[in-house]
Parts: C-alpha cells; sequence; structure tokens
C-alpha cells in the first residue's frame, strides 16, 4: 500500500498491547466510516459522524482465530482528537 493510505489507516486504528485504540489520531470533526482488519484475525468497521457516538463493530474473521478467541475479549479505545 501507499504512505498515505498506510498513514490513513494509522490515524483510525492502532494496536498497543493487545488493546485496538480507534481513531487515535483522527480530527473529531471529520466524518469517516471503515472497515480495516487489525492483528489477531480481527476485523473492525466503524462509522464516525461529528457530533455522534462512534458507531463500531468488532469480530474475529478466521476460523482458527474463533477458536483461541472464545474466552478473549476485543478491547476497544477510542481516542478523538
Amino acid at each position: 500500500g501507499s504512505t498515505a493510505m498506510i498513514a490513513m489507516q494509522r490515524m483510525l486504528l492502532q494496536s498497543v498491547d493487545g488493546e485496538l485504540l480507534m481513531l487515535p489520531a483522527w480530527p473529531k470533526d471529520w466524518a469517516v466510516e471503515f472497515k480495516l482488519h487489525a492483528p489477531g484475525g480481527v476485523v473492525v468497521t466503524g462509522k464516525h459522524l461529528p457530533g455522534q457516538p462512534l458507531r463500531i463493530r468488532g469480530r474475529v474473521c478466521s476460523r482458527a482465530n474463533q477458536e483461541q478467541s472464545r474466552k478473549k475479549r476485543i478491547r476497544f479505545t477510542t481516542i478523538l482528537n
């Protein structure tokens, strides 16, 4: 992927110590809708509209990771600048 695409993805999602940080560098007045792949086979979809709560959903996408993740929770932290 291009540098611009990678930078935009990192503005939307970062993984730190097993925790998914949502919108860590995304300006709070910018609208966005996304679907991204995160570590551990997790697919994250979300939608942010200025002035409204962030809508987010995460799911494990591969069967192998589903077996390993049955007891594991996906933890999200939202950071809006």
